[in-house]
């Protein structure tokens, strides 16, 4: 079939109506063999332009697995980023905390060393008021055995009311000596657990107990209470504060029998009122000892 032939029956067809399918046109352009069959006739380019665009498609798959595995392992660098930066912030705060409390207990070492030089002294005078009531009580005994037996009821009442005072004097300072010491003992175990704290503070978090501590300064042993108990900074900061209520009741005990000794007979039961109010301060502190509570019973009983 001739082209010229070809394009008349497309005219005609086109004048009729009718239109040929893609598939027919395309076969109408090619010749035909004797057989009937179109035999095909691949160019060397069309070849190589399929065999570059499959390496390309591979190319580019290989690619885009590659960006999805560099994306991946992006993400990944960015989380532990981002958990390293929050490690090291924990970091930086828990240092932070620590040096505020190594400052914080070194302030208070210095206020315990202080108050255990006061505590000293206390103790000293302590032990020299005790002396003078009991010589100024055994000179009243003496002057009352040396006294004629025609004295005067009154003065004898006068010398027993004396007598029970200076008494019950001696009793609450040998009280307030014991309660001085304990106080004493514990401010020492308290000076020593807060170095050792220190001391091992740059390391990991670690508890002390009281019963570790060795001391030798003390005379009696501390309460059960204050046995076996953990050591950190909150627990030495309440054992500072309660240490500190202490020795200013002892000192307001002392400062009252500084002041009742230079009573008249009227005001001393006053201030002996006043003084057991200060005492029972005392109590929750040194209330295991027997002794403390025998000596403010007397001493009540006998004002």
């Amino acid at each position: 079939m001739t082209l010229p032939v070809f394009a008349q029956l497309l005219k005609a067809l086109d004048l009729t109506g009718l239109q040929l399918t893609d598939v027919q046109t395309l076969g109408s352009g090619l010749r035909a063999e004797a057989t009937g069959t179109w035999p095909p006739q691949p160019s060397l380019s069309d070849l190589e332009d399929l065999e570059e665009m499959e390496r390309l498609r591979k190319e580019h798959i290989e690619a885009l697995r590659d960006i999805k595995r560099l994306q991946e392992q992006l993400m990944e660098s960015q989380r532990v980023h981002h958990q390293k930066e929050e490690e090291l912030s924990k970091v930086k705060q828990e240092v932070q905390l620590g040096a505020e409390d190594s400052r914080a207990l070194r302030t208070r070492i210095h206020l315990a060393e202080a108050a255990q030089k006061q505590a000293r002294g206390m103790e000293m005078d302590y032990e020299e008021v005790i002396h003078l009531l009991e010589a100024e009580i055994a000179e009243l005994r003496t002057q009352r055995v040396e006294q004629p037996p025609s004295t005067n009821q009154e003065e004898t009442d006068e010398m027993k009311k004396k007598v029970s005072v200076l008494e019950c004097q001696l009793r609450k300072s040998e009280a307030s000596k014991k309660s001085f010491e304990l106080s004493t003992g514990r401010l020492l175990r308290f000076v020593e657990n807060v170095q050792d704290f220190l001391l091992e503070s740059p390391g990991p978090a670690k508890s002390y107990s009281s019963g570790d501590v060795k001391v030798g300064a003390s005379p009696q042993g501390p309460p059960p209470r204050y046995r076996k108990s953990p050591w950190t900074a909150a627990a030495l900061a309440q054992e500072a504060a309660e240490l500190t209520r202490t020795v200013r009741a002892i000192l307001e005990v002392d400062l009252l029998t500084f002041f009742t000794s230079r009573l008249s007979e009227e005001e001393v039961g006053g201030a002996l009122s006043r003084q057991q109010e200060v005492i029972n301060q005392l109590l929750p502190v040194n209330s295991s000892s027997p002794q403390f509570l025998l000596a403010m019973d007397s001493c009540l009983n006998s004002a």
